[in-house]
């Protein structure tokens, strides 16, 4: 049985691992949004093609090891966030990262709004 000391410094140690998971959500979050305007601008200034590559995705499978599947999906959010001001300003100010995609696939840009305003 833990004594009062042990569970107080046990509640502690998990206070701190709770808000170094946060923080580290919140690293990710802007990793992820950086990484979706850079293949944004890469795409847009057609860097992946040389002539050998099929699509933008499978030079992110080649170069990055990402599923071809999964890469498409980045490419098509990333140029999503170019045309929803809204949630791009969300995803960099860290306020929102498990909406992107659905959020993206929305009919419009009001319904898309309204997520985000739900979201935050």
């Amino acid at each position: 049985m833990l004594t009062q000391i042990e569970r107080e410094a046990n509640r502690r140690s998990l206070d701190a691992l709770a808000v170094e998971i946060c923080t580290m959500a919140g690293h990710l979050n802007a990793a992820n949004y950086r990484f979706l305007k850079l293949i944004g601008e890469f795409d847009r200034r057609k860097g992946w093609s040389d002539g050998a590559t099929q699509s933008y995705a499978h030079w992110l499978n080649w170069k990055c090891g990402i599923d071809t599947g999964a890469a498409r999906e980045w490419v098509r959010v990333a140029h999503a966030i170019e045309k929803l001001p809204k949630v791009s300003a969300a995803i960099s100010s860290r306020c929102v990262a498990s909406t992107i995609v659905p959020c993206t696939k929305a009919v419009s840009k009001s319904r898309c709004s309204m997520t985000v305003r739900c979201a935050l």
